[in-house]
């Protein structure tokens, strides 16, 4: 109990009062040093805490409006139930008091997040939690905020203070204060909190495997810090070679972790996020994916793994045992390290969430086609996978590993074709050197391996093998405005396509001659571009991925399978251009999201994982905030029940009345139907329409029937 505690205490009590508080207080410390003796802690923050072999839950009603939020009462929940006296100390062995209503409104947040952990059916109607009080009295609330002074030796969960920042792009505070250490099989963690989830950072879960070698599972023992972000893979920034070849960690963010006493039905939901950044680049450590609003809203799990890149995750050299696929073999590494540990940080293994945007979002497919990762998912979101011109065509229609070869060149390039030991050779050339090798001696792409891959692409007209778990699926409208930007404009559609084809290295003019892409009337030079963006983005991402959907829904290898399309981007700080931007207006000086404006690539990510403010990015118009808060919405909803479409209980419960007023509008999400496939336009205001671009997508040689017909 605190000296300020004790103060009040004794200026309010007579003598008799005093001898019986101070013989309860003698009877309650040995209590609590016998907690100590037998080691109840199992979330610690030294090795015995008294009192806390406790299920924790950060109490946080998310609004995702940071440090401008109404929702400003927080707390942890000790769900284990204990004696008032015991419950103080559990708070105090984590740097903190019991929650005190004289210092916080609970109708300020704290009302909802607890309400919502009746909804999951955790406690009774009638549960009451031990609060602190300014007097000499054991206090509890109920979910309805009413206090009551009970008897203390009574057993009841309790709420404890949540002291812990607020942490953004350039703030985190990881000092001991807000540390907590987790058991997992023989090895302990210690990672820290900030006011949204646990943080457990730089977990390794694969030793350094040799290169071009498989990754395993990493089992270690011992004790282990996991507060600081970790090396990214080796990989070439600015023709610099930065990271590491041994870089196989991952970073967790939860809102929950459980005793020592693991409860299944309280697990969580798990998403396995693999960044994009075309196999080359990339990092768990990007700012923009930092799943600390996403797990707090949405109470799920969080998963991010750094995965080999470059020569070093997909490298293949005929007639060697260099067979490629390194990099996929981490993400299924990954997804065993899962299986087998993610229960301590309280996630569900058996309700695994597969997501990847752009490059990880064709990882995400790989794995949707690969026997190895049978059975360690149950869930898939693909966002803006590249597939269709080439290059882009690799990334989803696979080759063999001779074609692999023959396309890269790498050996050649490192002077390795004539040695004996070819394997050797490559082994033994520097890092750096395969690092930084010309762009198309850079291997990026999966290959037919016979040991993760065995066939050409996912096999969504049931001819081939197929992880058959719900799915979602879709783009940005605008994917390739960003790249287009920085060419040359043109006032003539033929030559614009020209050289988006030498690019390419594929011939795409003739579809400056199909009516599907004539241009409106107006400035030519913009009517030109607008066409050539139209081309490429159906051309590398948005025509296959629709005709996906269409045949895993017409053949039903996947069980249900969602649709979308953002109409409302946010382009995150490091990739973005002019053009994706809204246009600024006196009425919105930071730009109008309403009015149109290329809706670039990558520019759902921060509004998917909920860091505008936390980036330092101002909500442009008002709705930035809370569109975002409906996408968590709708993807976390698809985590928890393989369906897009929140329920409306849940969204009561937890006070998500902008969402639930978002769904009301805009109706029911389908699941496409292969008679008359519909997809989600993403907006404020969102609305279903039939699928886009069909006559253009025939136009360009990728009909709705293309997989039926070429694959």
């Amino acid at each position: 109990m605190s000296s300020k505690v004790k103060s009040v205490i004794l200026h309010s009590t007579s003598k008799s009062e005093l001898n019986i508080y101070l013989l309860t207080m003698i009877r309650y410390k040995i209590i609590i040093f016998l907690y100590g003796l037998i080691g109840v802690s199992g979330n610690t923050v030294s090795p015995a805490v008294a009192g806390l072999d406790s299920a924790l839950t950060i109490l946080k009603d998310n609004d995702l409006y940071a440090q401008y939020t109404t929702r400003t009462s927080d707390g942890i929940l000790v769900e284990a139930e204990k004696p008032f006296l015991v419950a103080h100390k559990a708070c105090e062995s984590l740097g903190e008091s019991l929650w005190n209503p004289e210092i916080e409104s609970f109708s300020a947040g704290l009302n909802n997040s607890l309400l919502y952990q009746k909804y999951l059916g955790k406690f009774s109607a009638g549960q009451q939690f031990w609060v602190g009080s300014a007097g000499n009295t054991c206090q509890a609330i109920d979910f309805k905020g009413r206090f009551q002074t009970l008897d203390c030796h009574r057993k009841l969960p309790a709420i404890c203070t949540q002291s812990a920042p607020l942490s953004n792009l350039s703030f985190v505070d990881t000092s001991p204060r807000f540390h907590i250490t987790k058991a997992m099989g023989d090895q302990t963690l210690t990672g820290y909190r900030d006011i949204n989830s646990w943080r457990f950072f730089g977990i390794r879960f694969s030793a350094a495997p040799q290169r071009f070698g498989y990754s395993s599972v990493y089992s270690g023992k011992g004790h282990a810090m996991a507060i600081d972000e970790p090396a990214r893979c080796l990989q070439n920034l600015n023709s610099e070679a930065v990271g590491s070849e041994d870089c196989l960690f991952l970073n967790l963010w939860t809102p929950y972790l459980p005793g020592k006493r693991i409860t299944k039905k309280d697990l969580k939901p798990v998403m396995f996020w693999l960044y994009g950044g075309g196999n080359v680049v990339g990092t768990i450590s990007d700012p923009g994916a930092d799943c600390g609003n996403f797990v707090a809203r949405g109470d799920v799990v969080c998963v991010g793994i750094n995965y080999r890149l470059g020569n070093f995750g997909w490298l293949a050299a005929d007639n060697t045992t260099i067979t490629g696929n390194y990099a996929l073999s981490d993400m299924v590494t990954g997804l065993k390290w899962v299986q087998k540990y993610i229960k301590y940080f309280g996630g569900d293994p058996a309700r695994v969430t597969i997501m990847g945007e752009s490059a990880g979002a064709a990882g995400v497919r790989a794995l949707l086609a690969s026997k190895t990762a049978k059975g360690l998912f149950h869930a898939a979101i693909m966002e803006s996978q590249p597939v269709g011109y080439i290059p882009h065509r690799w990334y989803a229609e696979y080759r063999t590993i001779a074609e692999h070869t023959s396309a890269f060149g790498v050996l050649e390039a490192v002077n390795c074709t004539s040695a004996s030991d070819k394997v050797a050779c490559l082994r033994a050339t520097d890092a750096s050197t395969l690092t930084l090798l010309p762009a198309d001696k850079v291997a990026n792409y999966p290959v037919i391996d016979n040991k993760f891959l065995e066939s050409n692409g996912l096999q969504v007209t049931g001819k081939g093998f197929i992880n058959s778990v719900p799915t979602m699926i879709g783009a940005t409208r605008d994917e390739s405005a960003i790249a287009l930007g920085p060419l040359p404009r043109f006032t003539n559609l033929t030559e614009s396509l020209a050289l988006i084809s030498s690019l390419l290295t594929q011939d795409i003019t003739a579809a400056a001659n199909s009516p599907a892409f004539s241009l409106p009337p107006g400035d030519l030079a913009e009517a030109v571009f607008n066409a050539t963006v139209r081309v490429a983005t159906d051309g590398t991402i948005k025509c296959l991925g629709l005709a996906t959907a269409y045949s895993a829904a017409k053949h039903k290898t996947l069980p249900s399978i969602y649709a979308f399309e953002f109409n409302r981007t946010y382009s995150p700080p490091n990739y973005t251009s002019s053009l994706c931007s809204p246009p600024i207006t006196p009425e919105f000086p930071l730009g109008d999201a309403n009015q149109e404006y290329y809706k670039c690539h990558a520019g759902e990510v921060i509004l998917v994982f909920g860091t505008v403010l936390r980036l330092g990015l101002p909500d442009r118009d008002g709705l930035d905030i809370p569109f975002s808060q409906a996408v968590i919405d709708h993807w976390a909803s698809f985590m928890w029940r393989y369906d897009p479409n929140p329920n409306p209980a849940y969204l009561k419960a937890r006070g998500y009345f902008n969402t639930l007023n978002q769904i009301s509008l805009s109706g029911k999400w389908e699941t496409v139907k292969p008679k008359r496939p519909e997809l989600r336009v993403l907006q404020w205001d969102s609305l279903s329409i039939p699928f886009s671009e069909g006559p253009q997508c025939a136009a360009l040689g990728y009909p709705l029937n293309y997989y039926e017909a070429y694959l």
